[in-house]
């Protein structure tokens, strides 16, 4: 159960009410869990289960041993970087395919109502580790008829800054988009590629500094949140224990808490 007497919950309210510093909400995988999509374990899970099926379809060659050896390994380990990377190297195709597969239903299902929820706190902007499109949707079905939301990729971050300085909301789709598997940040490689993007370092740095960032849809105990606090440290270039409490708030919630937390935020 969520602690809503907890000092940083407190703190979110009042600034969210006295709105003294602009929000950014920090969308993870376990938003998306109610429209039935994975999370990242369960995203590998999925991968895994799809290149069993392909293996299991070619057991007269004879390199199919050391590809099962391998897929058994990757399911064994805890790196879920280091795991996507060893899975994109046993056919690219099919790692593509299959996180397609696994996420497209995001373009048709019903918007889940905890994005609805949040999105009525007042916020300047968002930001997704997700690369499916509820975020995008619950937008346009939240705010239908107003501005239209600026929704963009890091290699772009560099040309937005202007979006800071004004009242226009955005998106930013941190780790890629869908449709366009070029984007994406599932493996150490392309994690490394992104840090080396001084616009999306220098973007994600002023929001830091800037704003009260909201982080939702994961717990204390998942790879995101200690990722998240990674980038943080990464790009700021001090200790993740010296961050000013006032400006970077997590909000520890599991999934049946997110709507109601939602909804006492806005009152």
């Amino acid at each position: 159960m969520f602690n809503i007497g907890q000092p940083n919950y407190t703190k979110l309210r009042s600034i969210l009410k006295e709105r003294t510093n602009p929000t950014v909400l920090w969308f993870g995988s376990g938003l998306s869990v109610a429209a039935n999509l994975p999370t990242w374990s369960g995203l590998k899970d999925r991968i895994i289960e799809t290149f069993k099926i392909k293996f299991q379809g070619k057991k007269q060659y004879v390199e199919n041993v050391q590809e099962e050896n391998e897929l058994r390994s990757i399911e064994e380990s805890d790196d879920l970087w280091v795991s996507f990377e060893r899975l994109h190297r046993l056919g690219k195709t099919t790692y593509v395919n299959s996180i397609k597969d696994a996420l497209s239903r995001a373009d048709t299902c019903p918007i889940p109502e905890n994005y609805l929820s949040l999105l009525s706190l007042r916020f300047s902007g968002l930001i997704t580790t997700n690369i499916d499109s509820l975020a995008k949707r619950a937008y346009a079905e939240k705010f239908r008829g107003r501005e239209l939301l600026v929704d963009f990729t890091p290699e772009k971050c560099g040309r937005m800054t202007h979006l800071l300085q004004s009242q226009r909301p955005f998106l930013l789709n941190a780790h890629g988009i869908l449709d366009d598997s070029k984007t994406w940040v599932f493996r150490k490689s392309e994690l490394n590629r992104l840090f080396e993007q001084e616009g999306y370092t220098s973007f994600i740095r002023n929001i830091l500094s800037t704003r009260t960032v909201v982080f939702v849809g994961m717990s204390a105990d998942d790879v995101p949140p200690r990722y998240l606090l990674w980038v943080s440290s990464f790009i700021c270039g001090r200790s993740k224990s010296s961050f000013p409490a006032t400006r970077k708030i997590m909000v520890r919630s599991f999934l049946n808490d997110l709507n109601p937390l939602a909804l006492r935020l806005a009152a």
